[in-house]
């Protein structure tokens, strides 16, 4: 049999007291009086206001002590530190059976020196807060009513007393804390997991940058992926821990992620925070650097010492290890650099805890292996911990160190940056906070009460420096503290755009991240800190936010002088110095967001020339003698699973999102939006300008394609049809994360009029075709259908995809003789790079007898065409074979131009769905009949968008069309869509947004949900909600609607 567990808190009927000294024996305090009001502490028994409790915050609470955040409060609380305190309480306890069995209580978090006693018996002597303490008992040994006791002593005066008998060790801040946290609890716990790969890549890079040496990397890899790491320090949010409400921790992490955080370094000189603060990060998103709670000090390393510690790691690293958002253990804060920085420390006992113990204990308890990383900073020979080259450094030669002017921080980087910063005041009204009812002498800035709430060392002189040297002088605190906010914004804006632009292509990822200090605040102080005490954001978080943007322009200028100088290079002087010129270097970085998937993704770009042109209707545009739709090659653009090997110069990440001449496609665009033609090149045409030469899709171009590592494995094949304004590119995010999942997706370009722009070949020259209207066409005779174009538009996509298929099957399965299509692929890239690249695809594991076919809006349309027509005959005369569609994914379709009622799936009777007056070179549609085999059973799911489900009598035809398809097509709805919610423009920088970035995502999920699970019984209700989970992250409350035949359905 299983043990039974029973779970009890003793979180009730606590109570306190100020330890008596003239009481001898500590025991003897227990019977003491209860008490209230203003009595001596050491007279009685008062009630705890909560539990966990906070010595500090039962006396406010009582009114013993002033509020330490106001004023010079502070210095009047000292003396509880340096107090003895007690608390008891009376449990009950209830035996689960006549047998005896074991009784556990665990203590977490007593802090720090605690005697803890049960019925008068001493069970427990604790000194580390950081760990949980268990008591084991049988259970015939307690009552039904326990006394459980508690005596905290000094932390201070027992670290004297240490001292005295270990030996002085020297520290630049210490963790010896107050009475805190006491409780009791049974039980086990359950666990939300989460699944992702994190590496720590330390590798040689290709060639020496501004430092002269060419070093190694220092950056991370998740779930294959390389990424920039851009966040902050965080520090207890509050002196009182148990102050801070789990709500206040999801502001504090919300407030970071929609900063455009994606790490967050928990510092050696606090806690490891408590389950919510890594659940929190787990459902956002931000990952946690955590460092072993070590920091800036000379740490012993006696045996009992090290016993203490190996198991307060052990327990932490259980504690931790099941979270997706753990990064990296840091055996220390700075414990490295003390020992250089001060020059007489002789031994360094810590070692073997920093470099045994903790690496042994991340390593035998992480599987796979959380990185570990000895200290920081450290790097470089002989512990240079500012070596920046290797390793990770703490840069704070500006603000401290040698005092140098922020304008210097381009020069002062590293491999990655872990610490830096410039402090600011608060805003006023938290500065008014604690000044309260001062008198008016204390406002202004280097006021006695403004010191008191400042802990930066020598804050004056280097204010005073950093200051002068960019503002005029001021009295007036108001000014100042704007004057500070915007220097720090200034200062750290400046270092987040230098550091951010040696993240490069692989071999030359220079700095791998940059963490500023700090993120928060634990008390109303002038600080480091991005945002105050009361989470009021100071400018430079929206700084940061800016310069961590999947968008970001950096602007510099050196100004060239008469004569050197020791002036920042970015001033204009014209006092002892003389200006001369100015140079402005302007550049930008972004790429739309990396697919997370299992592999890297290739692109390349394919045309099928054909035999013999195809030619849908008469229509002409105007002004044009050109027939409008005229075809006489098929283009199409691949998105594949890659690898490229560590430092392979040949290819780099980045395909241009705008992929033809900038010219045309701004033209394009302007004209499919109905812009006037100066509006286009006065306005939008600088905007579309820095779009076109900066926009990159994160694929590598004309990379080489990966074969599955399972033997017999091959790719799945799935086929994406544009909407109307749309191109092979629009869809970037989608399909880079199916190809990315390990999946084939062939992106067609449609040259039927519906892209923005195209150049494509018509009667022996090259034409530019842009997108066409109803109203910017004529016929020869007047057509029968109101959107006879679109009809005629539909009949060409059918032979592209068709064409596609037919020479994309031949060229993949080239031993087939049956196939005997006589159009073949023509790879247009770059291939110099890779001789065998279409010897590689001519053979390649892709599985074309399974297909998928995929479409957005008129995309959608055209798959729902194909799927309910016969095949139409191919240029040569020969009938296309029908393509085997296991899987039609259809994103919003547009159902408009297919007659209704319908569309229906394809028996092999009839003419099918296209009108019979929409013709090809003057040949009907095939009407030989067919089976129907790879249409009849294709499972389908349709992905709707609100927009879209709000046009009702569309939405209702939509429902039939699915209801009617077959038992195994699902009909989806997102909440708070657009119908353009499934192309890349809401992920845009600039003009996308955060709810725009979740809705891909879970597009993305339900896709892959959709196809990676082909059994009958795919997408059940809880799995569906499973996958959505992501959608209830957002602050709008995006949800799932559920339609057709599950329970709570439209």
């Amino acid at each position: 049999m299983y043990p039974i567990r029973v779970r009890k808190e003793v979180l009730d009927s606590w109570f306190w007291k100020q330890r008596d000294p003239s009481i001898l024996h500590v025991l003897d305090e227990l019977e003491g009086p209860e008490v209230t009001g203003h009595l001596k502490l050491t007279a009685g028994w008062r009630i705890a206001q909560k539990c966990p409790s906070e010595i500090h915050v039962e006396l406010m609470a009582s009114g013993i002590i002033p509020d330490p955040y106001l004023g010079f409060n502070e210095h009047a609380v000292q003396w509880v530190g340096n107090t003895e305190w007690l608390y008891k309480c009376t449990f009950t306890f209830e035996p689960i059976s006549d047998k005896s069995h074991t009784v556990m209580l665990q203590f977490q978090g007593l802090d720090t020196v605690c005697d803890v006693y049960l019925n008068g018996d001493k069970i427990l002597s604790v000194d580390n807060m950081f760990r949980t303490y268990l008591a084991e008992f049988n259970s015939s040994t307690l009552k039904h009513s326990n006394a459980l006791f508690l005596h905290f002593k000094s932390a201070s005066q027992y670290a004297k007393t240490q001292e005295s008998l270990m030996g002085r060790v020297r520290a630049g801040s210490t963790n010896l804390g107050d009475p805190s946290r006491d409780g009791v609890v049974f039980d086990t716990k359950t666990l939300r997991i989460g699944f992702r790969s994190v590496k720590l890549i330390q590798e040689d890079l290709e060639e020496p940058d501004q430092y002269g040496t060419v070093g190694t990397t220092f950056l991370f890899e998740v779930n294959g992926v390389r990424m920039f790491m851009g966040g902050s320090n965080w520090i207890p949010a509050d002196n009182f821990l148990t102050t801070i409400t789990p709500d206040r921790y999801r502001a504090w992490l919300t407030l970071l992620r929609d900063g455009n955080q994606n790490m967050v370094r928990l510092w050696g000189g606090g806690i490891y925070e408590p389950d919510v603060f890594y659940d929190t990060c787990d459902e956002l998103g931000l990952l946690v650097w955590q460092d072993f709670q070590f920091a800036c000090g000379v740490y012993p390393a006696h045996d009992s010492f090290v016993d203490s510690v190996r198991e307060e790691a052990e327990q932490n690293v259980k504690r931790l290890r099941h979270h997706p958002a753990m990064a990296l253990f840091c055996g220390n804060n700075e414990d490295y650099q003390m020992i250089l920085q001060w020059g007489d420390v002789k031994d360094f006992p810590a070692i073997k805890i920093y470099e045994d113990v903790l690496p042994s204990v991340v390593e035998s308890l992480t599987h796979p292996i959380i990185p570990y990383h000895r200290g920081s900073p450290y790097g470089g020979k002989g512990w240079d911990t500012s070596d920046p080259t290797v390793g990770d450094v703490h840069q704070w030669n500006v603000w401290g160190g040698k005092e140098l002017p922020y304008q210097d921080y381009d020069k002062l980087g590293g491999r990655f940056v872990s610490e830096f910063g410039m402090p600011s005041m608060p805003c006023m009204k938290t500065i008014s906070y604690w000044m309260k009812d001062a008198a008016p002498k204390e406002w202004h800035a280097q006021s006695k009460l403004m010191a008191q709430h400042c802990r930066a060392g020598s804050f004056e002189r280097r204010f005073a420096i950093a200051m002068n040297d960019n503002f005029k002088i001021t009295e007036d605190l108001e000014t100042a503290v704007f004057n500070t906010q915007l220097m720090q914004s200034e200062a750290v804006g400046f270092a987040y755009q230098s550091w951010r632009r040696k993240w490069g292509a692989k071999g030359k990822q220079y700095t791998g991240g940059v963490l500023v200090w700090q993120s928060n605040d634990c008390w109303p102080v002038t600080s480091w800190a991005i945002a105050d005490y009361f989470l009021r954001p100071k400018a430079v978080y929206f700084t940061i936010m800016r310069q961590l943007a999947t968008f970001a322009v950096g602007i510099t200028r050196t100004v060239i002088k008469n004569k050197p100088n020791d002036r920042p290079r970015q001033y204009y002087e014209f006092g002892a110095f003389q200006s001369r010129k100015a140079i402005i270097d302007i550049w930008a970085m972004l790429f739309l967001k990396d697919p997370n998937g299992l592999h890297p993704v290739g692109a390349t770009r394919c045309l099928v020339p054909l035999e013999k042109p195809i030619i849908a209707g008469d229509a002409k545009i105007l002004g044009q003698e050109d027939v409008g739709l005229r075809l006489e090659e098929v283009s199409f653009t691949i998105f594949y699973p890659t690898h490229v090997p560590p430092g392979d110069k040949r290819y780099k990440k980045g395909l241009r999102w705008l992929t033809g001449p900038l010219q045309t496609e701004i033209a394009g665009l302007g004209h499919f939006a109905g812009v006037s033609r100066w509006m286009i090149w006065l306005i939008l045409a600088p905007f579309l300008y820095a779009y076109g030469q900066f926009i990159k899709i994160p694929v590598y171009e004309d990379a080489p394609l990966l074969y599955p590592s399972e033997e017999g494995a091959k790719w799945p094949l799935v086929i994406f049809s544009h909407g109307l304004g749309g191109s092979p590119t629009t869809y970037s995010q989608l399909c880079v994360r199916l190809a990315a999942s390990g999946k084939i997706v062939v992106a067609m370009e449609h040259r039927d009029g519906t892209m923005p722009s195209c150049f494509a070949p018509y009667n022996g020259r090259n034409r530019r075709l842009l997108y066409i209207r109803e109203s910017e066409v004529s016929w020869a005779e007047k057509p029968r259908d109101v959107l006879q174009l679109r009809l005629d538009q539909l009949s060409i996509r059918q032979h592209e995809i068709y064409t596609t298929y037919a020479a994309f099957a031949k060229l993949v399965c080239s031993s087939n003789k049956d196939n005997n299509f006589g159009a073949f692929v023509h790879f247009v890239g770059d291939l110099s790079r890779e001789p065998d690249f279409q010897e590689t695809w001519s053979n390649a594991p892709i599985d074309v007898e399974d297909v998928c076919l995929a479409g957005h809006s008129f995309g959608g349309c055209t798959v729902f065409s194909i799927l309910s027509s016969m095949s139409p005959i191919a240029p040569g005369g020969n009938t296309y074979s029908r393509i085997p569609v296991r899987d039609a994914l259809i994103l919003d379709p547009w159902l408009e131009p297919l007659p209704s009622p319908g569309p229906t799936p394809y028996s092999g009777v009839g003419q099918g769905v296209i009108h019979d007056n929409a013709t090809v070179a003057g040949d009907q549609f095939n009407g030989d009949a067919e089976d129907g085999s790879g249409h009849i059973g294709s499972r389908l799911l349709v992905i709707n968008s609100e927009a879209f489900t709000l046009w009702t009598s569309h939405f209702e035809r939509l429902k039939e069309t699915v209801k009617g398809w077959g038992p195994d097509a699902k009909l989806v709805t997102l909440l708070q869509s657009a119908h353009t919610s499934f192309s890349d423009y809401h992920v845009f920088p600039l003009i996308g947004n955060k709810a725009g970035a979740h809705l891909m995502d879970a597009i993305s999920k339900l896709s892959l949900a959709f196809l990676n699970n082909p059994s009958n019984n795919w997408l059940s209700e809880s799995e569906l909600k499973s996958t959505a989970d992501i959608l209830y992250r957002m602050p709008e409350k995006i949800v799932i609607v559920l339609c057709l035949d599950w329970p709570g359905s439209m």
